[in-house]
């Protein structure tokens, strides 16, 4: 898919923005999402959603894309897509997830919108339903643990907002914690 990574790229965009003492660990850990396949399938964070959670989000089938960490800071990444429509003009869904070690405090604020504070999961539980470009953001502090999880529906002229399912969002954030400490 000529399109893959299109979320992954405005999300490095938008953590070289942030602000915070470790913007630059996360802008490293985002990192290039274009590794081998065997990659993916070894990506501990690909264990943590199925392919049909992640499906039922998308209302489309989805796949992994080969993908690695990036950087000593991130424990696991992994990046779920969907491209349906029209091959000149697709609508591309995709989620990421990260899971971090070490870093400093969550700031929720970074990821645009208005960040809802959640009940739920570790500490500073946010949910940013409506991020610009960012689409929807989710994420935890647990420890010394960052969980973030990334919605994004990109380029279809009419492609829905993600904003309309960030309730599914926070809901998969809760799966994931309830897989991290099993």
């Amino acid at each position: 898919m000529h399109t893959r990574g299109a979320l992954a790229i405005l999300l490095a965009a938008a953590l070289a923005c942030g602000g915070g003492d470790d913007a630059g660990e996360r802008d490293t850990a985002q990192g290039d999402t274009t590794a081998t396949a065997e990659t993916a399938t070894t990506s501990p964070a690909c264990d943590l959603l199925t392919t049909d959670e992640v499906s039922d989000l998308f209302g489309h089938p989805a796949e992994v894309v080969p993908g690695e960490a990036g950087s000593d800071a991130v424990a696991a990444n992994c990046l779920w897509e969907a491209e349906v429509g029209d091959e000149d003009a697709p609508t591309l869904y995709q989620l990421q997830l990260s899971v971090f070690t070490g870093g400093g405090p969550l700031d929720p604020n970074q990821w645009g919108g208005s960040p809802e504070p959640l009940d739920g999961p570790g500490e500073d539980a946010f949910l940013v339903r409506s991020g610009g470009e960012l689409g929807t953001t989710a994420g935890y502090r647990d420890g010394d643990t960052t969980v973030l999880l990334h919605y994004g529906i990109l380029l279809g002229e009419d492609a829905p907002d993600s904003a309309a399912q960030a309730d599914e969002v926070a809901a998969l954030l809760e799966q994931i914690d309830e897989r991290l400490t099993t």
